[in-house]
């Protein structure tokens, strides 16, 4: 909140310091033509002072602006990569991690790491992040919701339904809802977010046939098939 209403008097006094300088301009020429014209009250060696400390505080406070912000971005991968490690396969296995703290602390780094992009300033860091966001989305997906739809096996969450409400210590306890409403939430795609491949258009007919001689021939006699069927059932 304090770096944004100094960015905001940072504006302000810039831009009073503009227009003071498009008066002193013109009350410049005013007199160098002979017209009477008020004079200015700061005199021109000072003025080029102001505005020389002003540019100077200007570009100091953009660069430590943008510094912070490409700090939380590289935090907040920092925390979705530590995330993603917690559930990684483990022991030769091809499931996430079947523990309860690796679930709870998994989606506990990622909230953070959500809460942290919250305070990207930059637009090109934003869009940095949504794009590695949308990669770890989809490294969540294969990993905690693989054979769709079926998904992992119910006994992964937990041998027992009646372990969720009444859960112990020991060994092989459910996994806490929280954690899977968290990291089942963040996988899914965004609704607002529009699909880049939606306005990627079909192959064309003759992209088609040159695949025929040039290959992939395995793809030409997939598609071919795929468009005479298409064909078949228009008739």
């Amino acid at each position: 909140m304090k770096n944004k209403v100094l960015t905001f008097l940072l504006y302000i006094f810039s831009f009073l310091l503009f227009l003071y300088l498009i008066f002193f301009v013109v009350v410049k020429i005013l007199n160098f033509l002979s017209f009477s014209a008020p004079s200015p009250f700061i005199d021109f060696n000072t003025l080029l002072i102001m505005s020389g400390a002003t540019i100077a505080l200007c570009s100091f406070h953009f660069n430590l602006s943008r510094s912070r912000s490409e700090d939380i971005l590289r935090s907040s991968i920092d925390l979705i990569e530590k995330s993603y490690e917690e559930l990684a396969p483990k022991d030769c296995t091809e499931l996430p991690c079947k523990s309860r703290l690796a679930w709870l602390t998994a989606a506990r780094l990622l909230m953070a790491a959500e809460d942290l992009g919250q305070e990207i300033t930059e637009p090109s860091h934003k869009l940095v992040y949504r794009k590695i966001k949308e990669y770890w989305r989809h490294r969540f997906y294969v990993l905690i919701f693989p054979n769709f739809p079926e998904g992992l096996p119910s006994t992964f969450y937990g041998e027992n339904p009646a372990d969720v409400i009444i859960h112990s210590e020991r060994k092989g306890e459910p996994l806490s809802e929280k954690s899977l409403v968290f990291l089942y939430r963040f996988i899914k795609w965004p609704e607002e977010m529009p699909d880049p491949l939606a306005k990627v258009k079909d192959f064309t007919d003759e992209e088609i046939a040159k695949m025929e001689l040039t290959g992939p021939r395995s793809l030409f006699r997939h598609l071919s098939a795929i468009r005479e069927l298409k064909n078949a059932i228009k008739k």
